[in-house]
C-alpha cells in the first residue's frame, strides 16, 4: 500500500483514533470533521466510513462526499471505497463507469483488493471493456500482493484457462494459498481437487480435512459432500451421526440433495440401533 497523503497526520486526527479505540464514535467524529476541514485525506476517509454508523445521524450522501473528497486528494483507500460506493449506488446514483475509473486509480497505486476489483471488472464485462488476458493480469498483481480473494479468483482462471493457459497445477497452488489464508470458497475448492485429484494426486483423507475447514466456515456444499464421505465410510471412517448433522445444515441452506442424504443418514442410524 501506498503511504499516507501529506497532511496525513495531524493531532486531531490521532486523537480522533483514540477516541474510535474506545469506542467513542461521537468524539472521534467530531475530530476527524476538523481535521477533514484542515483537507487531511485520512481523516476525510475516517469521517466517511464513521459517519456510516446509524446512531451518528449522518446521510449516505455525506459520506460519500467525504469520501469524495479523500479519493480526490489520491488516497488509494478512499478511491477504492468509492469505487464501491458508485458500484453500489450508495450516497450517489450507481455508475459503473465511475466506479472503475475509481478502481484503476486505486490499482495504479498497488492497492490490491482495487486490483482485483479491476480483473474482475474486465473479466464479468462491467467495466469499459471485456479483456480476460489484462483481467488475468490484474488479478494475478493483486493474488501476488497475498489478497486472498484475488488468489482463489486467479485459481478458477488457471482452472478454466480463462485469460490465462488453463494449468491445473497453478489453479491447485492458488487455490492452496487463498484456502491457508481463510478464504472458505477455495478451502472447499481445494478439498474437490484432493477428493477428485484435480491438480494434485487424488488424496480423499485431506479432501475430507478441508472439507470439514469449509463446513466449519458454513458453506454448505462442503457440509453436504463431507456428509456423503462420512456416511459412506469407503474413504474415511464412517459416522451416520455427524453425516445427518451435515446433511441438515446443508439443506437448512439448500442444497436440494441433502433432503435425501438426511433420509438415508436416518435410515442406516435406524438399522445400526437394530
Amino acid at each position: 500500500m501506498p503511504s499516507d497523503p501529506p497532511g496525513a497526520r495531524s493531532p486531531r486526527l490521532k486523537k480522533g483514533a483514540e477516541l474510535l479505540a474506545s469506542s467513542d464514535y461521537s468524539g472521534a467524529l467530531s475530530e476527524f470533521m476538523a481535521a477533514a476541514a484542515d483537507g487531511d485525506a485520512v481523516a476525510q476517509f475516517a469521517a466517511a466510513v464513521i459517519s456510516d454508523f446509524p446512531e451518528l445521524g449522518h446521510t449516505a450522501e455525506e459520506s460519500f462526499e467525504l469520501m469524495r473528497d479523500s479519493a480526490e486528494q489520491g488516497y488509494a483507500e478512499a478511491q477504492y471505497h468509492l469505487g464501491n460506493y458508485f458500484s453500489l449506488g450508495y450516497g450517489t446514483a450507481k455508475d459503473l463507469s465511475k466506479a472503475f475509473m475509481w478502481y484503476e486509480r486505486a490499482a495504479e497505486q498497488g492497492h490490491s483488493r482495487a486490483q482485483n476489483q479491476v480483473g474482475i471488472m474486465l473479466l464479468d464485462g462491467s467495466g469499459p471493456r471485456r479483456d480476460d488476458a489484462l483481467a488475468a493480469k490484474m488479478i494475478a498483481k493483486s493474488a501476488e500482493q497475498g489478497y486472498s480473494g484475488a488468489q482463489f479468483n486467479l485459481a478458477v482462471l488457471y482452472e478454466n484457462g480463462e485469460g490465462v493457459p488453463q494449468d491445473h497445477g497453478k489453479a491447485f497452488e492458488w487455490c492452496s494459498k487463498a484456502a491457508e489464508a481463510g478464504e472458505t470458497r477455495a478451502m472447499y475448492n481445494l478439498a474437490v481437487m484432493y477428493h477428485e485429484g484435480d491438480g494434485v494426486p487424488r488424496d480423499p483423507r485431506k479432501a475430507a480435512e478441508w472439507y470439514g475447514k469449509a463446513s466449519d466456515a458454513g458453506h454448505p456444499e462442503a457440509q453436504y459432500n463431507l456428509g456423503l464421505m462420512l456416511l459412506s465410510g469407503d474413504e474415511i471412517p464412517a459416522d451416520p451421526e455427524k453425516a445427518l448433522s451435515l446433511f441438515e445444515k446443508a439443506a437448512k441452506a439448500g442444497v436440494q440433495d441433502a433432503k435425501d442424504a438426511m433420509k438415508l443418514a436416518r435410515e442406516r442410524l435406524s438399522g445400526s440401533e437394530q
